[in-house]
């Protein structure tokens, strides 16, 4: 018998359809002195007699039905060779897969077990690579989570036709208390070595192969294949969700207990970490207590986290009919998202939901079971359907686009907001000269000054579109490409940037009156424009005021993919909060200190509302393929998020010379969540009662949106230049749509001749997430 042969085991569980493919993978994959044991759970369908063909290829055991950890532990029991493997009776093994870990175990006596990545195929037959990051969530690499890096041809000899790949070999207990890293189908267990703590639990429906993985990493050293060498299948049955996320909760405490728990070692050097791992997972339970009203079970369930966090401690000490009345709110709020979002992006996204709906810890790789789908564990499927994790991606190779057109439109509107807000007057006075009613007029004046607020949509964007792109690009490659991102910032927003600058110093150069002066031009160069506004106040190049804006998003460019190169879902929520504590704070700061409203406006910190809400709406939007709400949805939040506005306009004084300190405080958060209400208003219309959004000529006004808001101000100084010595009863009117025909003249040709061949290099050899309309 060959020294290093293998027992392969394949557990099932009334999966008659499905056992013949992933046996069929096994025997393309074995050699000479291999077996295969098929552990028949207590099949009540035909499982028998599918495999009756191959029972001459196979070593038949079975019993009575009692889960996948007793299954897996009758056929260790059951097998012979010195190596152990194990495939689900729905998965497919790659050809080479056994005699590319056989080589390496041979090479390597010292490793106890090697597991890999793996892909994953839909019911479509559409394929996913490298799923496994998907699953552990851990954004380290695999050299700070398991050891060093080296290519598996140094180790042992490559099968034909395979393309070399990295092996990283280490202890992986320590790491394992983070998630789980190893799926069951793609492990090679040394078997007398492993000896009796090579059990799977059979206590447990769910985590029964991450204790088991854990208690292998304790006593010997792993190694991971950077590869693929198993292929997930989709399979028919429910699915895991929030609704059994206390029990899931329950069974992973349980697995922490007697694996972390019983070591004593290592609860000296991580008791912290431990403890910490311990109340997330009472919490969770906690969470669904509450949610279900069960309040003194929840006050149980937080003494045993050691406190709990703040939100869950408050709730289940409220009463319980105001606990049960906002129980009642939440359960018509998820019937409501569950209503959002059509059957497409259901049919996407439904792993997304069951990986969203555990908690960090539990986000653990376990082989979804093919016993009992009501007891399966966490999903199999990447965060996307269309990003796989594939590190060898380059830029410029079209991957999955993320596009949507009515973002474009709403940029447009959103000019045309500001514009109105700069150029048309605010004095009602005005408007009754023209026999306007009084009421009409103050609706008017109001709108108007509602467009104040139009900024704060355009970070929201920014900051939606920068976390959402990133996010795939890091699901897609593992990593983020930090040098690719700010080249293709340099490459959209630069050269229409210094360009304004240009002709705002061109135009100081004929008008005194517009003299920029070398702090504001050294300023605006830095992208520091805000802040020279902050300390300073207005230029007398009034051209180039807009840009401070851009100096804003500029510096949010600068440091956020910074921390999203590593942050997981959570940690970036946190930020985001955390940024708007920081904005809330510097507001507070400053109105006590009566600071006059414009160094307020300009204020980095003071505006990071916009910012947090753009980045909590990627992070909770990530991975829908369509928001859908209904028209009447829609018209809601805009007339919302208008009136918002208008109060904000109205009302709040942002801009006053000294704005009060109730209004300070109400109008930004106000401001931004009326922002907030009119991106999900667009989001997604084109496709959901607006199809308007995205007719090509809107999309286009869209697309020159920056040079339009860029060039504006300049637009209407080179305006007034004109009629200057024209003197007509409607010249102002006639001032203000000249200087608009100038803005659009502008933002066209230079879209078209400056911009576009910019734009062209940015997609063509920067870009990994598409992110505009295909060509």
């Amino acid at each position: 018998m060959n020294q290093l042969s293998v027992s392969v085991i394949i557990p099932t569980y009334n999966r008659a359809k499905e056992i013949v493919r992933s046996l069929r993978s096994v025997l393309a994959a074995v050699a000479p002195g291999d077996e295969i044991i098929v552990v028949d759970d207590g099949s009540t369908d035909n499982t028998r007699e599918v495999l009756e063909p191959y029972r001459n290829l196979i070593r038949w055991v079975s019993g009575p039905h009692r889960g996948p950890g007793a299954a897996r532990n009758c056929g260790i029991a059951a097998a012979h060779n010195p190596l152990v493997g194990f495939n689900d009776s729905d998965d497919e093994w790659f050809a080479d897969k056994l005699a590319l870990q056989r080589a390496f175990m041979q090479a390597r006596p010292d490793v106890l077990f090697c597991s890999s990545d793996l892909g994953h195929k839909d019911r479509m037959g559409t394929e996913s690579h490298h799923v496994l990051l998907a699953w552990h969530q851990d954004p380290r690499s695999w050299n700070e989570i398991l050891g060093p890096a080296r290519p598996y041809s140094v180790i042992a000899t490559l099968p034909e036709g395979r393309t070399d790949f990295n092996v990283h070999v280490g202890s992986l207990y320590e790491a394992s208390l983070r998630a789980g890293y190893v799926s069951t189908p793609t492990v090679i267990v040394r078997r007398e070595q492993a000896g009796d703590i090579f059990r799977f639990g059979e206590d447990i429906p769910v985590y029964e192969d991450y204790e088991c993985f854990v208690r292998l990493a304790r006593i010997g050293q792993a190694a991971h294949f950077d590869c693929e060498t198993v292929w997930q299948r989709d399979h028919d049955g429910p699915r895991l969700t929030d609704a059994n996320a206390f029990d899931r909760a329950g069974y992973y405490i349980k697995v922490l207990q007697r694996t972390f728990g019983t070591d004593r070692d290592f609860r000296g050097r991580h008791e912290n970490l431990y403890r910490r791992t311990l109340r997330a997972e009472y919490s969770t339970r906690a969470r669904h207590l509450i949610r279900n009203g069960r309040r003194e079970e929840a006050r149980a369930e937080l003494r045993l986290a050691e406190s709990g966090p703040l939100g869950y401690r408050l709730l289940a000490a409220l009463p319980n009919g105001v606990l049960l009345v906002l129980v009642d709110l939440y359960h018509l709020t998820k019937k409501l998202k569950k209503r959002s979002y059509g059957p497409h992006g259901r049919t996407h996204q439904r792993y997304r939901a069951d990986l969203s709906s555990c908690p960090v810890r539990h986000k653990v790789a376990i082989t979804i079971n093919v016993y009992d789908h009501a007891v399966a564990s966490c999903p199999q499927a990447p965060l996307t359907h269309t990003a796989a994790t594939l590190s060898h991606v380059e830029p410029g190779e079209v991957t999955g686009r993320f596009y949507y057109p009515e973002l474009d439109s709403i940029r447009f509107f959103l000019f045309c907001a500001v514009w109105a807000y700069h150029v048309l007057p605010m004095q009602e006075s005005l408007y009754s000269v023209h026999h306007i009613p009084t009421t009409l007029a103050s609706v008017i004046v109001s709108t108007i000054e509602a467009g104040m607020c139009s900024l704060d949509v355009f970070f929201i964007l920014s900051a939606f579109l920068i976390t959402e792109l990133l996010l795939r690009e890091r699901e897609l490659k593992g990593t983020l490409d930090l040098k690719a991102f700010y080249i293709r910032r340099l490459l959209r927003i630069w050269p229409l940037y210094f360009f304004v600058i240009a002709l705002a110093g061109l135009l100081s150069l004929f008008d005194r009156s517009q003299v920029m002066g070398w702090p504001y031009a050294i300023s605006f160069l830095l992208f520091a424009g805000n802040w020279i506004m902050v300390l300073r106040g207005f230029p007398h190049a009034t051209a180039i005021v807009p840009l401070w804006s851009v100096s804003f998003e500029e510096q949010f460019y600068l440091l956020w993919p910074l921390f999203l190169r590593r942050a997981s879902k959570t940690t970036i929520c946190r930020i985001a909060i955390g940024l708007a504590t920081v904005a809330t704070l510097t507001r507070l700061i400053l109105l006590l200190e009566h600071q006059r409203g414009d160094p307020i406006w300009y204020n980095t910190f003071a505006r990071l509302d916009s910012i947090a809400c753009g980045i909590l709406l990627a992070v909770m939007l990530h991975g829908h393929a369509t928001f859908r709400i209904g028209l009447p949805a829609r018209l809601g939040l805009l007339l919302i998020g208008g009136f918002a506005w208008m109060v904000v306009g109205r009302y709040c004084g942002l801009l006053d010379r000294v704005p009060t300190l109730v209004g300070g405080l109400i109008g930004y958060p106000l401001m931004s969540l009326g922002g907030v209400a009119i991106f999900l208003s667009v989001l997604g219309a084109a496709r959901d009662g607006a199809p308007f959004m995205k007719y090509p000529g809107l999309v286009y006004l869209g697309k020159i949106s920056y040079g339009l808001y860029a060039y504006h101000i300049l637009s209407l100084r080179l305006s007034i230049y004109l009629f200057s010595r024209y003197h007509h009863p409607h010249g102002w009117s006639l001032s203000w749509l000249c200087a608009l025909a100038i803005t659009f003249l502008l933002a066209a040709v230079s879209f078209r001749w400056l911009e576009s061949p910019f734009l062209r290099l940015k997609r063509n050899k920067f870009t990994y997430v598409p992110s505009g309309a295909a060509s």
